[in-house]
C-alpha cells in the first residue's frame, strides 16, 4: 500500500463514501486515521504519510480541524492495516426535530465543520443550524413551538423543554440573519437571544433579526460631540401577542402590531407601528401571462417591498425574496415552470418589515 494507490478511484470513491457515513453521525467530535503498517510492509514509504493523505480526505467532507493522523507502531504478526476511529459525544436528549430543510441547510456541533441536514433530524441542546443563502428551515422545539429560520441565518437551540407537562424552558441563540417564531402558549420562559438584546416572550408570532452594523438597516449610536454611526444592533418585530426586548441599556415590551430595536449595549427604541399588509392587485390565481407583473396597493410609509415566492404555501420550497422600490415586481427570468405561491410585506426606512398579505397562487 502507498500513496499511488490510497489516490486510485476506487479508495477515494471508498474513503468519500465513509467521510459521508462519518458525517451522518452529528455527534462525533474527534476523527483519528492509524496507519499500522509493519517495517516489513512499508517498502520505504512513511506510514505517518499514508495517515495523513486518508486524513486529508475525510477532513475535505467533515471538517479538517476533526481528523488526526497517526502512525502507532504495530504490535509484533499485526498485519498491515489503516484504522479509523472516533469519539462520539454521550446521547442526549434532544431539544428540536428538523421538520423542513431545503436550498442548503447544514447541523453539527463545530461552527467549522457542520454537515449537510436531513429532514427528520433530531437536533440536540447547543447544536448549530445554518441555512446558506437561498436555505431554509423549519425547527420544532419539543415544547411544540415552530421555528422558520430564513436564509443566511445561524442559530442554537440551547435548551427546550416543556412537554409532558413539564413546564417550558426555551432558550435560543441567534448569532446571523433572522428567524419568525410561533411561540406556544404556555407557562415558563421562552428567550431568543442575539449579540445585542433578549427577546423575551409569551405565547406569540414574533420575528428576531440580527442587523451587523454594514447593513443600511442598522440602528446608530453617537458618542459625545462626534457624530451618529451605524453599530451592530438587533430588531424584533411582533405579529402577535408579546415580546419583552432587553439589552444592556434597559427594556421595552414589544405588543402586537408593534417593533423595536437596539444597539449593541444600548437602549432599546420605543417600539413603533409595524406597516399594514399591503393587497395585491394581479396574479391572484391561474396562469400569468408573459411579462405581466405582479402589483400589489401602496402602503403609506413603505420605502420598499419584500416579495416572497416559493413552491409551497408555506414558502419552504425553492423560497425566492424578490426585492422592490415600488409597487410591482416582474417575475425573475430564471422562474421554473409550474404552480407557485406568492405573498409580499411592506418594509420601512429602517427596515421594518410589516404584515404578510394574504397568500395568492398563480402558474407560469
Amino acid at each position: 500500500m502507498d500513496a499511488a494507490a490510497l489516490a486510485s478511484p476506487v479508495w477515494e470513491g471508498c474513503l468519500d463514501g465513509l467521510a459521508a457515513r462519518l458525517a451522518e453521525r452529528p455527534t462525533i467530535r474527534a476523527i483519528t486515521v492509524a496507519a499500522r503498517i509493519p517495517e516489513q510492509d512499508r517498502g520505504g514509504f512513511d506510514p505517518l504519510v499514508l495517515a495523513e493523505i486518508v486524513a486529508k480526505r475525510l477532513g475535505a467532507t467533515l471538517g479538517a480541524t476533526r481528523v488526526s493522523a497517526v502512525a502507532p507502531r504495530p504490535r509484533v504478526g499485526e498485519p498491515a492495516s489503516i484504522q479509523i476511529v472516533y469519539v462520539e459525544r454521550r446521547a442526549q436528549r434532544p431539544v428540536a426535530q428538523l421538520v423542513f430543510a431545503g436550498g442548503g441547510v447544514r447541523t453539527g456541533y463545530d461552527a467549522n465543520a457542520l454537515a449537510p441536514a436531513r429532514v427528520g433530524q433530531l437536533l440536540g441542546a447547543s447544536e448549530l443550524l445554518r441555512t446558506e443563502p437561498g436555505g431554509v428551515a423549519v425547527v420544532r422545539l419539543a415544547d411544540g413551538s415552530q421555528l422558520w429560520v430564513a436564509p443566511g441565518s445561524l442559530i442554537r437551540v440551547l435548551r427546550a423543554v416543556g412537554d409532558r407537562g413539564a413546564e417550558r424552558t426555551v432558550r435560543i441563540e441567534l448569532f446571523e440573519g433572522n428567524a419568525e417564531v410561533v411561540a406556544k402558549p404556555a407557562a415558563g420562559t421562552f428567550d431568543v437571544v442575539t449579540p445585542a438584546a433578549i427577546a423575551g416572550v409569551r405565547g406569540t408570532e414574533f420575528r428576531v433579526v440580527v442587523v451587523p452594523a454594514s447593513s443600511p438597516d442598522a440602528p446608530t449610536a453617537a458618542a459625545p460631540g462626534a457624530a451618529p454611526r451605524r453599530v451592530d444592533g438587533s430588531r424584533v418585530e411582533t405579529l402577535g401577542g408579546g415580546v419583552a426586548l432587553a439589552s444592556d441599556g434597559g427594556e421595552v415590551r414589544v405588543s402586537g402590531g408593534k417593533g423595536s430595536r437596539a444597539a449593541t449595549g444600548g437602549v432599546p427604541e420605543p417600539p413603533r407601528d409595524l406597516l399594514t399588509a399591503p393587497r395585491p392587485l394581479t396574479a391572484l390565481h391561474g396562469p400569468l401571462a408573459s411579462g405581466e407583473a405582479l402589483s400589489w396597493q401602496a402602503v403609506a410609509g413603505a420605502a420598499r417591498y419584500e416579495v416572497l415566492l416559493a413552491r409551497d404555501a408555506a414558502f419552504t420550497d425553492q423560497l425566492r425574496i424578490l426585492v422592490a422600490r415600488g409597487e410591482r415586481t416582474v417575475l425573475p427570468a430564471d422562474l421554473a415552470r409550474g404552480r407557485w405561491f406568492w405573498r409580499v410585506r411592506a418594509v420601512d426606512p429602517d427596515g421594518f418589515v410589516g404584515f404578510p398579505s394574504k397568500i395568492y397562487a398563480f402558474a407560469r
